[in-house]
């Protein structure tokens, strides 16, 4: 039996259901603040300057990677609200948040027709750690080393 499972275990009950209450009211901040970084990219790259040509662009993934993680991340606040997620929905949204970012970050490239390093000279690598944070919010260290590790 892991460590942290036996320590959860011996805890009285009323302490269990607090840290409980207040890993559910975490999981419903943390959807809101990525619903929140969801639209801010979004602004972000409405208002930004275009220095590619949509005629010369054969697709533009970025906008469709911000679609399919504001669905997402529609999808998982109106879970939180509905019911406690479940371990496997928070790895699952763990894994769908770091491969979206990073798609995200790995299609600058392609849109604005640069070369792949171009992707490495911006700051956009570091909104991984806004994600990192994120996870802290939750009282399980395996969440944020699930962070770490993909």
């Amino acid at each position: 039996m892991p460590l942290l499972k036996r320590i959860n275990d011996s805890l009285p009950i009323y302490v269990q259901q607090a840290i409980k209450q207040q890993q559910d009211a975490s999981e419903k901040l943390i959807s809101w603040v990525l619903l929140f970084i969801v639209m801010i990219f979004s602004a972000l790259y409405i208002v930004s300057p275009k220095t590619f040509s949509y005629s010369m662009t054969q697709f533009a993934p970025v906008p469709w990677a911000l679609l399919a993680y504001f669905i997402f991340s529609l999808i998982r606040l109106g879970l939180s609200y509905k019911t406690v997620l479940p371990d496997w929905f928070l790895m699952l949204s763990i894994i769908i948040d770091i491969s979206l970012l990073m798609i995200l970050i790995w299609s600058f490239h392609l849109q604005y027709q640069q070369p792949a390093s171009f992707y490495l000279k911006a700051p956009t690598l570091l909104y991984l750690f806004i994600f990192i944070t994120l996870r802290t919010l939750h009282f399980e260290a395996k969440y944020v080393l699930n962070v770490l590790m993909h």
